[in-house]
């Protein structure tokens, strides 16, 4: 509890430069704390009186009194109500070391469910351990309109990043083989759309990214040996929206973009299951040709890609493909597919490696 005593209220626009209350420190500020000065509570303060304060939630229990808050810097004193707080208010009460907490929590639970104590106040003494004042003084933060500044040296701007965040570089492979996606979409009994994704990378030790939609059609997808088309099976018979896939692909330009979707990946071959495990475990027929170059897949296929993208990019996505979309974008099939901690150490931006 702090006690200052302003002789008059300072508009808030020119309380930086008005304020007569200057501190060094945050500890420096603590020889206008009530404790310091000496003075009782009761002093200072009476019930139903109005007082500006900082406040975070600490949890204990048993709690009769429903107190579920401990304050962080109290200001009282004339014309208090129209200043800010001198010290700034912390973020989580986990920084309270144990000694504080278990102080709180004698407190708390010696509290009747009016807020009256059951027994002598001074048991507690009135306030903490002297150890835990001490470590609450190395935390405060002091406000800027109560820091003082060297003598001749203007006030100084608060800092402020130089940009929040920076945009990672995707960098988007021509040729993929062996990675994983999810089918999001059978457009009819030919054609299907699965999205993979791109690892951009860790921010602050964690991986983002990057959904990509891909095309696919039955001579792409194999049950065992043989593709659907040799099969005489469509895509409805073999999977559902939201199987896991495992696919090759090359990337190729699509004749029309749209705003709804940017599909720039075709299917060159593809497995399907109901869980990440078994797709995992399974392997491409072995007579089937890896593609190195887009110049090995033949036109008529290209040129079906870029219809059908073509139709697809100005297609609005559903619900369902949209909540898929933002499981993969927030890490949901790359944790299941990936290791995640051996991505959070890698710098380096890179399409993903299964």
């Amino acid at each position: 509890v702090f006690d200052l005593k302003f002789k008059e209220r300072i508009n808030s626009r020119h309380f930086l430069e008005k304020n007569p209350f200057k501190f060094s420190s945050g500890s420096d500020v603590w020889k206008h704390s009530a404790r310091n000065s000496k003075v009782p509570l009761q002093g200072l303060l009476r019930p139903g009186q109005k007082v500006k304060l900082n406040a975070v939630p600490l949890f204990a229990y048993p709690n009769p009194a429903d107190v579920y808050y401990v304050s962080f810097g109290v200001l009282v004193g004339k014309h208090s109500l129209d200043h800010p707080v001198p010290v700034k208010c912390i973020q989580t009460s986990a920084i309270f070391p144990n000694a504080w907490k278990e102080f709180f929590q004698k407190c708390v639970q010696d509290l009747n469910i009016h807020g009256d104590w059951r027994n002598n106040v001074s048991k507690h003494g009135g306030a903490g351990p002297e150890k835990v004042n001490k470590d609450r003084k190395r935390q405060v933060d002091l406000r800027e309109e109560y820091r003082r500044t060297q003598p001749g040296m203007k006030e100084l701007p608060a800092p402020v990043r130089t940009k929040q965040k920076v945009a990672k570089t995707v960098v988007w492979k021509d040729i993929l083989n062996d990675h994983y996606g999810q089918v999001i979409r059978i457009m009819d009994k030919n054609y299907g759309i699965a999205a993979g994704f791109v690892p951009t990378g860790s921010r602050s030790g964690s991986p983002e990214f990057v959904p990509f939609q891909m095309v696919f059609d039955t001579f792409d997808v194999y049950i065992g040996d043989y593709d659907c088309n040799e099969l005489g099976k469509c895509l409805a018979d073999v999977m559902q929206v939201g199987d896991y896939v495992k696919f090759n692909g090359v990337r190729v330009d699509s004749a029309q973009s749209g705003d709804a979707r940017d599909i720039t990946y075709m299917a060159t071959a593809l497995l399907v299951a109901k869980n990440t495990d078994q797709v995992k475990s399974m392997n491409f027929p072995a007579d089937i040709a890896k593609i190195d170059a887009i110049d090995q897949v033949t036109p008529t296929k290209i040129d079906n890609f870029k219809i059908v993208a073509g139709v697809m990019n100005g297609t609005r996505l559903s619900q369902t493909e949209r909540e898929l979309l933002d499981g993969i974008k927030a890490g949901k099939l790359a944790s299941k597919v990936m290791d995640l901690l051996y991505l959070s150490n890698c710098a380096d931006d890179v399409l993903q490696d299964s």
